[in-house]
């Protein structure tokens, strides 16, 4: 592939001390995992803070199918500059909480955003009593398997202690807990009238939770989009 020549040529080649950033913006799946393990690898040795992998890549948005998605490997994040890494932003990946490892991948993360991403429910549920530090989450049509079908993810969202901003957008509503004393914005893409109702409900009650909101807005389909904002 050529675009996976020119990178790897870039990468031979750089000769700088530091990278401050990697991005991938291109249509790759599980047949290029050894590929991408490399890049990152790469990446995280140079002391990368910023990796954007977008494996979306228009016109294949339509044909990508989870089946063949890349398979995040958290082994790399075992490299001794894996603590520089403080965003991380990925689309059409497989992330799965590692089941035999003795540190923490993702403990430095100030912000995370997933789209179009498979996960499973350990990964969620390790995210903020291993991530600390984490301000911003993203969460676009997020999933999880489950006897071979996709569902949508119940998010259990406890102990968010230093979130600042958060934005989810799936099919159905499906937060059920929040515990984010320093929440100053939220967004939801809300999908249907009866979700709608039961975002206002829940909605008028974290209200008055968090006292420190700047701003709470939510959007949906043409018949129920609305928007609600909230300043100190």
């Amino acid at each position: 592939m050529c675009l996976q020549n020119k990178v790897d040529q870039f990468v031979k080649n750089f000769r700088s001390p530091v990278i401050n950033s990697f991005l991938v913006n291109f249509y790759l799946n599980c047949e290029q995992s050894n590929t991408i393990d490399q890049w990152i690898s790469f990446a995280i040795a140079m002391g990368v803070g910023r990796i954007d992998l977008l494996f979306l890549g228009e016109p294949y948005l339509a044909h990508s199918s989870p089946r063949k998605y890349y398979k995040f490997a958290f082994d790399l994040f075992s490299e001794p500059n894996a603590y520089a890494l403080k965003h991380l932003r990925l689309e059409c990946c497989i992330v799965y909480n590692p089941t035999n490892c003795d540190f923490i991948p993702f403990k430095n993360l100030i912000s995370l955003s997933l789209r179009k991403v498979e996960v499973d429910e350990m990964f969620i549920e390790s995210l903020f009593p291993d991530c600390l530090l984490l301000e911003e989450l993203y969460l676009v049509a997020i999933y999880k398997a489950f006897n071979n079908t996709m569902t949508d993810l119940k998010l259990m969202l406890g102990h968010c202690l230093n979130v600042t901003s958060l934005e989810y957008n799936g099919d159905g509503f499906y937060i059920l807990n929040i515990n984010a004393p320093g929440l100053k914005s939220i967004d939801f893409a809300i999908s249907t009238i009866e979700d709608l109702n039961s975002f206002r409900l829940k909605m008028s009650r974290f209200k008055l939770v968090w006292g420190r909101l700047d701003k709470m807005s939510m959007a949906g389909n043409e018949s129920s989009q609305t928007r609600m904002s909230s300043t100190r």
